[in-house]
């Protein structure tokens, strides 16, 4: 099997095939499922800006791979939620806050 360094010199970059493409809208139409659902029977329990000032802060001791698990996503995503350039559905806040209330316990 070819190595994807390989393929990608040779211009054939898995990431960017038709099937992976396929795999990406898949997903991406499954998140934006799960959001409209959260919100048509949920309302955030805390607001932007208590996350913003409670939990982001201290996610940066959380590891890229938890917030990652957290988040169903990917560890890119999970480390532009952890420096504030990105900022989660307002489903994932409080399961983030209980992420960091519980490794803040564990230390």
């Amino acid at each position: 099997m070819p190595v994807i360094s390989d393929m990608r010199a040779a211009g054939n970059d898995p990431a960017h095939s038709h099937e992976a493409a396929r795999k990406r809208g898949a997903t991406n139409r499954e998140r934006q499922r799960l959001n409209r659902a959260w919100e048509a029977t949920n309302t955030p329990s805390i607001t932007e800006a208590e996350y913003r000032a409670q939990v982001l802060p201290a996610l940066g001791q959380i590891p890229n791979r938890v917030i990652a698990d957290v988040l169903g996503g990917w560890k890119g995503f999970a480390a532009q939620v952890k420096q504030g350039k990105r900022v989660p559905h307002p489903r994932h806040w409080e399961t983030l806050a209980q992420t960091v209330a519980n490794f803040e316990n564990e230390t």
